[in-house]
């Protein structure tokens, strides 16, 4: 648990690289400049860009959007070992009530299978902010 807090202090700008006297071997091995991170604003974008380039979240220009507010991602296990939970934490932003969003998954043990998704019922601050509606516009002809 220390090592994600860790990584989540450097993400979040908490942390300047120089106080974690990284060796040359470390930066090379993780592809860290000592000027990637400045304090004030962490790793921009760093969970929009790891989701984006996840093979198991695809994501389209309006989720890219919404992400850029992210600025932490916890995984929370349960005591089965199999089910979890992800635990998105936003800026507050103009799309969603919500600073956390929950998203639980439950497997089922003897197949080794997700069987159920749970996740937090989202507050839209309003309609055209929805990612997942699409809004149609009529045009009204003159007779």
């Amino acid at each position: 648990m220390i090592i994600y807090i860790k990584i989540s202090d450097i993400i979040q700008g908490k942390v300047d690289l120089k106080t974690l006297n990284l060796t040359e071997e470390e930066k090379k091995k993780y592809l860290i400049k000592d000027d990637d991170i400045d304090t004030e604003t962490g790793i921009p974008n760093f969970w929009m860009t790891a989701i984006k380039n996840s093979k198991y979240f695809p994501v389209n220009d309006k989720d890219e959007k919404i992400l850029r507010h992210l600025k932490d991602l916890k995984l929370i296990l349960s005591g089965n070992k199999l089910d979890y939970s992800l635990e998105f934490i936003f800026d507050k932003n103009e799309y969603f009530e919500h600073e956390k969003l929950l998203l639980q998954f439950i497997y089922d043990e003897k197949k080794f299978k997700c069987i159920k998704r749970i996740g937090t019922n989202i507050i839209w601050l309003s309609r055209e902010k929805n990612p997942s509606l699409k809004i149609k516009t009529k045009k009204i002809k003159s007779k």
